[in-house]
């Protein structure tokens, strides 16, 4: 081979391995955003599997699981008839993750007694060297489907 051919196949290994590590730091980025959205439930759930640690067969554990998930669908519709709001869709994007910062764009949208809305905004999460961890949400945007000026004016404020 030339001494052009090495070297073009060398930049184009390079380029290949830098894509695969792009490829699994973005797959291990899929896998913890999956893992966030599915953090309001774990602590219920993960007691319930702790209890049945090898004690329950697989069978008596789906049943246990699928009861608790009737419960928790039944705490929802009680909240969602008390207070009025429904929500209709969910949205998560990681747009920022380093070792110290993520940084997630939620998009709610749902019902409130029959007005409709849309809700916008970046939550910052900080993991400082401490315990502690901080959180901030910025950029927030409500869309109400009104056209009452005062709510809207309200609103905005």
């Amino acid at each position: 081979m030339l001494k052009g051919d090495m070297e073009r196949v060398r930049r184009l290994e390079s380029q290949s391995q830098a894509l695969q590590a792009e490829i699994a730091a973005l797959r291990g980025l899929h896998k913890k955003t999956e893992c966030s959205m599915a953090m309001q439930f774990k602590g219920r759930m993960q007691d319930a599997l702790l209890s049945l640690s090898g004690k329950l067969a697989a069978e008596e554990t789906v049943w246990k699981m699928k009861a608790e998930v009737e419960e928790m669908e039944e705490d929802l519709k009680q909240q969602t008839q008390m207070n009025g709001i429904s929500l209709t869709s969910c949205t998560v994007k990681t747009l920022h993750k380093d070792d110290r910062q993520v940084v997630q764009q939620y998009c709610l949208a749902g019902s409130c007694l029959d007005l409709g809305f849309q809700v916008d905004f970046q939550l910052s999460e900080l993991f400082p060297a401490q315990v502690t961890i901080s959180k901030t949400i910025t950029k927030m945007d409500i869309v109400l489907d009104t056209d009452d000026m005062e709510i809207s004016s309200f609103m905005s404020r």
